[in-house]
């Protein structure tokens, strides 16, 4: 999946600054970021409020990556079809879709939840999804945890 985080930001905003001091206000300006339950609706709400609209469509992006030019699925279709598509025995699949974990900054944005709840409605009615705590360190926690196993190697 090559809609991420940093590919996103770097379009809109520019690349990621380097010192601490510049680094604050970008975190400042990333955290007031919102996701539309629909988008369009929301653009025509403000469509003369430029730095506000700005705020709806970079997470947009995350849902529908044809808008940055790019043809990768959206997270929530990409999901679903990792999920769908995954060759398991037994209720593995149905254990899966029971456990749907959100995670990372992006995650975090006010709105994220309910739209991803929203769209993947639309895909599948029998999911359950569940957000970590704390969406930007937990990644990094997981991914050490899953590094140290002995069957790494076998999944990287």
């Amino acid at each position: 999946y090559r809609v991420t985080g940093k590919v996103v930001t770097e379009q809109h905003v520019g690349p990621t600054p380097s010192s601490t001091h510049s680094l604050k206000g970008w975190i400042a300006k990333k955290q007031e970021l919102r996701v539309a339950l629909d988008f369009a609706e929301k653009m025509g709400e403000l469509k003369d409020e430029e730095e506000e609209m700005l705020r709806y469509t970079l997470p947009e992006t995350f849902f529908k990556p044809q808008m940055i030019k790019n043809e990768e699925k959206g997270i929530v279709q990409f999901v679903h079809d990792v999920i769908e598509d995954y060759e398991c025995a037994g209720d593995l699949k149905g254990r899966l879709w029971k456990n749907v974990i959100c995670s990372g900054g992006w995650t975090a944005h006010e709105g994220f939840e309910v739209r991803f709840q929203q769209d993947m409605k639309a895909l599948k009615e029998d999911f359950k999804l569940h957000f970590v705590k704390d969406r930007i360190n937990d990644i990094v926690l997981g991914g050490s945890v899953f590094s140290s196993l002995h069957t790494f190697d076998k999944h990287a």
